[in-house]
């Protein structure tokens, strides 16, 4: 099961680059361009900015470090509950934030490729996410009893 996570979180990690180098938002550009918002934002919070740009913003923050981190992570998640449950809760409310602020904002047709895989990415992760189980005394990471430390 616990490789099943990982795959999936990889796919989410694979998904959410693949948004970067694809066109999507009604543009015929690359959406690597996002980052040049996101630095508008940043740098000019006051600018007249309302605050679904700020909980997109944030939904968005927060997604990518977890899709980036989660992989690594993995054993982490595996050994400490608070841990998986912080990333599973922020990814959950990011996920949906994230839907619904952008499918309220952009008609489905317009998404394009970049668009859906910005969508499905979280998706991804919050399954894997979901899908990963943590160690027991009597369970190693998902492997066999013969492959853990030699015991049987």
């Amino acid at each position: 099961m616990n490789r099943a996570a990982l795959g999936l979180l990889v796919a989410a990690l694979l998904t959410f680059t693949a948004f970067h180098f694809l066109p999507g938002f009604g543009e015929a550009e690359a959406c690597w361009r996002v980052w040049l918002e996101v630095g508008e934002i940043l740098a000019d919070p006051l600018r007249g900015n309302d605050a679904s740009d700020f909980v997109i913003l944030a939904s968005f923050l927060t997604i990518t470090l977890l899709i980036l981190g989660s992989p690594f992570l993995l054993p982490v998640f595996l050994r400490s509950r608070l841990a998986w449950w912080l990333a599973t809760l922020m990814s959950g409310v990011a996920l949906f934030a994230l839907w619904i602020l952008v499918l309220v904002d952009t008609e489905p047709a317009l998404l394009g490729p970049a668009g859906w895989c910005l969508l499905m990415a979280p998706a991804l992760h919050l399954i894997g996410m979901v899908t990963l189980r943590g160690d027991s005394p009597d369970r190693g990471m998902g492997l066999p009893p013969e492959n853990q430390n030699g015991r049987r």
